[in-house]
């Protein structure tokens, strides 16, 4: 299966929701870590969350990697304090871990989940952290009203 992605930016949750599955050429990967970049340079270096649905993803080539590599650095060097991995597949779990380690050997943010439940819930635990701290608007200081608060969900694809 051809690989296929697609990236939300929740600000206030500050939170990037990706979702990646398929089979990734370099031109694909190319795409995605620059629409990554665009989104991450929203926050303007501030801290935010990620959280990385690659359920259905397949390994990586190594020159589809490095591209990877290099989006995962530019993000994290840019405010990501935090990053849930969600996978179904050890060997793209293993390679993703160490392409993120790689990209950022000395501040490592990130957290493997099983479930999109755990994961959800670590971001939810991420965020009190980061409120109590107090660098962190509180929710209620940036959602519109005109908007309910509802438990956010990340839109499966077809297979």
């Amino acid at each position: 299966m051809l690989g296929q992605y697609s990236i939300r930016n929740v600000l206030y949750e500050r939170t990037i929701y990706i979702r990646m599955s398929g089979r990734f050429d370099a031109a694909l990967m190319r795409e995605f870590a620059v629409e990554y970049g665009r989104i991450t340079d929203e926050y303007q270096g501030k801290q935010h969350l990620v959280l990385a649905d690659m359920r259905g993803m397949a390994p990586l080539l190594p020159e589809v990697g490095q591209i990877f590599e290099g989006g995962i650095g530019y993000a994290r060097a840019r405010g990501v304090m935090f990053c849930v991995h969600l996978t179904d597949n050890a060997t793209q779990k293993w390679q993703a871990d160490r392409l993120a380690r790689r990209a950022t050997p000395a501040n490592d943010v990130t957290l493997n989940v099983e479930t999109m439940e755990e994961a959800l819930s670590a971001l939810e635990e991420a965020r009190l952290r980061v409120r109590r701290s107090s660098s962190f608007p509180p929710a209620s200081a940036t959602i519109p009203t005109s908007s309910p608060v509802v438990p956010t969900r990340i839109p499966q694809f077809r297979r």
